[in-house]
């Protein structure tokens, strides 16, 4: 049985720089080097930085912690911060039910890229839907002879389907997306 890895969580073994004891924490970081950036800020003299595995979680000491830094970017200097905004004990199942998996991250991306392009693509097709439709019923009064006219109405009623099928398309995209993004804010 493989194990999988939770993506941006990193094991940084080590010991403590205060008493020397053998420990690990995991943390979030953007790469290996933040995450021993991060790690040497709280105090630990590191041994080593790997991706972190769901079991990493379950071994854990109960006395140790993970750190959830951002990078904030410091207006007058334009350079980088590290700022943690929770550090909690650890247990064995809190990382994996408030975190969402890789795959949900990536779904999530292309569903709000999903959305965008069916609202587009939607609003095209109830736009050409209307403009079909005014080109079949603007007045023309020419004069024409029978089979003219016959020719003539039956362009327009042509140009009637047509714009018709555009607008319950566009109609149909536009809900499409609607469904998308409401899935997203759940």
């Amino acid at each position: 049985m493989t194990e999988t890895t939770v993506s941006n969580f990193f094991r940084v073994d080590g010991a403590d720089s205060e008493t020397g004891q053998e420990t690990f924490l995991v943390l979030r970081a953007k790469s290996k080097p933040h995450a021993e950036r991060l790690a040497r800020k709280q105090g630990l003299l590191i041994h080593s930085v790997r991706v972190a595995k769901r079991s990493d979680w379950q071994d854990a000491p109960t006395s140790a912690a993970t750190a959830v830094p951002v990078e904030l970017t410091d207006e007058s200097t334009g350079k980088d911060q590290d700022v943690e905004l929770e550090h909690k004990p650890l247990s064995p199942s809190a990382p994996l039910e408030k975190l969402p998996s890789p795959s949900a991250m990536r779904s999530a991306s292309s569903n709000s890229t999903a959305t965008i392009m069916l609202s587009f693509i939607g609003g095209a097709l109830v736009d050409g839907g209307v403009l079909a439709q005014t080109l079949a019923l603007w007045p023309d009064n020419g004069v024409r002879n029978e089979l003219e006219e016959i020719d003539f109405r039956l362009h327009e009623l042509s140009e009637a389907v047509l714009g018709s099928s555009l607008l319950l398309g566009g109609i149909v995209v536009l809900f499409l997306a609607g469904v998308i993004f409401s899935r997203n804010q759940q």
